[in-house]
């Protein structure tokens, strides 16, 4: 009705090259963007890390994982945008007039991972939303095998 869905999908690169800079940089572009979804590849813990503790990013996004547990040595990462998301009852007051809040999207189940046939562990990360107006839309993140030789893999890995 009106109301663009914003996506932005970033591979973060785990690599310790100038990495404070670059995720300063990556955080700035976040915010820029506002966008209501986040796809990143290639997070690592201590990437996962710095976003819980910058403010912005806790106060605007909930993140698909807080302790780095499906992240293996690194992984994938979904960011929605709170404002997307219907309040937890606990934890957020209802509106004066008692009225939910207008919302673009709201979780329409559980964060799924599927292995993907990988030399490197990747796997397939799924986030049902429902939008407003009841339509499902679901999301995947995926890193596929990208180094030299690994065509094979990459077209099994698309199957």
């Amino acid at each position: 009705e009106g109301q663009e869905l914003r996506v932005l999908t970033f591979n973060v690169w785990f690599s310790q090259h100038m990495r404070l800079e670059r995720w300063a940089a990556i955080v700035h572009l976040v915010l820029c963007a506002n966008p209501h979804v986040v796809c990143f590849q290639e997070v690592k813990v201590d990437f996962l890390e710095y976003l819980s503790s910058h403010t912005a990013i806790q106060r605007s996004y909930a993140l698909s994982d807080v302790t780095g547990c499906t992240l293996g040595s690194y992984g994938n990462l979904f960011l929605v945008l709170r404002a997307s998301l219907p309040p937890a009852p606990a934890a957020c007051p209802q509106p004066r007039d008692g009225a939910p809040p207008e919302t673009l999207l709201e979780a329409a189940g559980p964060v799924r991972i599927l292995p993907l046939p990988s030399v490197f562990g990747r796997k397939l990360l799924l986030l049902p939303l429902r939008l407003r107006g009841g339509a499902r839309v679901l999301f995947a993140n995926v890193h596929l095998e990208s180094t030299d030789g690994e065509g094979p893999a990459r077209r099994e890995q698309l199957r």
